[in-house]
C-alpha cells in the first residue's frame, strides 16, 4: 500500500510539473465547448537591426611635392533604426596604426571621421568611435537607397599623410585596403 501511495504521488507530480513545463511553452490558449467559445494566441514578429555602408570610393592623396596630402571621402551609412550606431575602422598593419604600403616602406597616415552631427573624430585603428547620430540615414523612410532619400552622403572621412613622414621614402604608390564595419552603438 504504501508503494502504491508512492507510485500515485510521483504520477500526479509528474504530470503537474509536465503539464505546467508544456502550459509555458505554448502561448495560445485554447476556447472550450459551450454556447461561445474563446481563445487566444500571441502574434509576434522580429526586427532585426539592418546596417549597411555604401558609396565608398577608393580615395588618392595626390602626389607627394613637398607639402602635407589629404583628401576627403564621403560614405553612407544606413541604419533601420533611430539608436546611434558605431563604426570602426581597421587594416591589417602594426595594430592600433593606419600605414601607406609600397610592399616594403611605410608611411603613416591619420584620419577624422565626420557623421554630420558630432564633428570629426580622430580615428585610432580597430577602436569604434560609438554614438554616432543615425538622425541622418534613411532610417526614417526605411529606404536602404543608398543615401538617395535623403539626397547625399552623411558620413565624412578626411585623410591626412604628413610631408614630414613621407620625405625620404623611395618613390612608388603606396596604398592599404581600410575596413570600414558598422554596427548598433553599444
Amino acid at each position: 500500500m504504501n508503494k502504491t501511495i508512492k507510485n500515485t504521488l510521483f504520477a500526479t507530480t509528474f504530470l503537474a510539473v509536465g503539464a505546467a513545463g508544456v502550459a509555458t511553452s505554448m502561448a495560445a490558449t485554447q476556447g472550450t465547448t459551450g454556447p461561445t467559445s474563446s481563445g487566444d494566441l500571441v502574434v509576434s514578429l522580429i526586427v532585426d537591426n539592418k546596417l549597411k555602408v555604401s558609396n565608398l570610393d577608393d580615395t588618392a592623396l595626390g602626389t607627394f611635392a613637398g607639402a602635407d596630402l589629404s583628401a576627403t571621402e564621403t560614405i553612407c551609412v544606413y541604419f533601420n533604426q533611430t539608436a546611434p550606431y558605431q563604426i570602426t575602422f581597421d587594416s591589417n598593419d602594426t595594430p592600433g596604426t593606419f600605414e601607406l604600403s609600397d610592399g616594403v616602406n611605410n608611411i603613416p597616415y591619420s584620419f577624422t571621421y565626420d557623421d554630420g552631427t558630432n564633428g570629426a573624430t580622430a580615428v585610432v585603428a580597430g577602436t569604434p568611435l560609438t554614438g554616432r547620430d543615425s538622425a541622418g540615414n534613411d532610417a526614417a523612410t526605411g529606404a536602404d537607397d543608398d543615401c538617395a532619400t535623403i539626397a547625399a552622403d552623411n558620413g565624412s572621412i578626411d585623410f591626412t599623410a604628413l610631408a614630414t613622414d613621407i620625405t625620404g621614402n623611395p618613390n612608388g604608390t603606396y596604398s592599404e585596403t581600410l575596413n570600414i564595419t558598422v554596427a548598433p552603438s553599444i
